[in-house]
């Protein structure tokens, strides 16, 4: 067992290296002497940055919740994102129905003829128009 005792001596052994440091020391605080004015002040001023960044986390939270750019902001929104969406969903359909109806006009001459006669009240040679008087109920 001697060559354990020898690496493990060898290992043991402190070995003390010094380099020089650019590190600052950190100020000591001042030693705490048993007044208990010291203690109170040293207490409020403890309570004091507490109670201020507790202030500024409050306000922070209340800004990033209501302020401009804030959640509810955002959720109004969003919100008008899908009330828009849902609009331009209604345009796309109502676009695609005239665009659908405009190729039927352009194919079926049938078609033709009954929009020229129920928008513009065109009737053929050999039929006869009846005007009929519009009741107080009726469109």
């Amino acid at each position: 067992m001697g060559w354990w005792r020898r690496l493990t001596r060898a290992v043991t052994t402190p070995v003390v290296l010094e380099f020089p440091s650019d590190a600052r020391t950190l100020p000591v605080a001042p030693p705490r002497d048993g007044r208990p004015e010291s203690r109170r002040r040293v207490r409020r001023r403890r309570r004091a940055k507490i109670l201020a960044v507790a202030t500024l986390i409050v306000a922070g939270l209340v800004a990033v919740l209501v302020g401009e750019g804030g959640l509810v902001d955002l959720q109004h929104q969003r919100q008008e994102v899908r009330i828009e969406r849902a609009r331009l969903q209604a345009q796309a359909e109502r676009v695609a129905a005239l665009e659908a109806e405009v190729a039927r006009l352009r194919d079926e001459p049938a078609a033709r003829e009954r929009l020229a006669r129920e928008r513009l009240g065109r009737v053929r040679p050999e039929e006869i128009d009846f005007l009929l008087p519009r009741t107080a109920g009726a469109p």
